[in-house]
């Protein structure tokens, strides 16, 4: 993977911060279903700023509630994509594609094991 300019990574930090906003303030559309809090742990943005990946952890959630949510995260992509298009005023809006991310999960299962020896 290529390194981020500095540029890229605080286009990326802005895109975050209005994701985990619109997720929190319920502005995505089709997130009223989902019971469990969630929160945006990093977003990587290409560097010519056409592909976002947007990943999120699930609070107090497990495996299966992150398959449910990832689902409607991806059904209000539209929305969060035409929110950053609005927010950045750039000549192109970033594909972002919704990923949960594990490290939470791993981390927890490491301090099983460490626990449990």
């Amino acid at each position: 993977m290529k390194d981020m300019s500095p540029t890229t990574t605080k286009r990326a930090h802005r895109v975050q911060e209005m994701l985990s906003m619109a997720i929190a303030s319920g502005h995505l559309h089709g997130l009223a279903t989902i019971a469990k809090p969630i929160n945006i742990t990093r977003v990587w943005l290409s560097p010519d700023n056409k592909q976002a990946k947007v990943y999120f952890s699930v609070i107090g959630g497990d495996k299966n509630d992150a398959a449910n949510i990832e689902h409607a995260l991806q059904a209000s992509t539209g929305t969060a994509q035409s929110l950053v298009g609005k927010t950045l005023k750039t000549f192109s809006t970033p594909k972002i594609k919704f990923i949960y991310d594990d490290l939470l999960d791993e981390l927890d299962d490491l301090n099983q094991r460490f626990l449990n020896n």
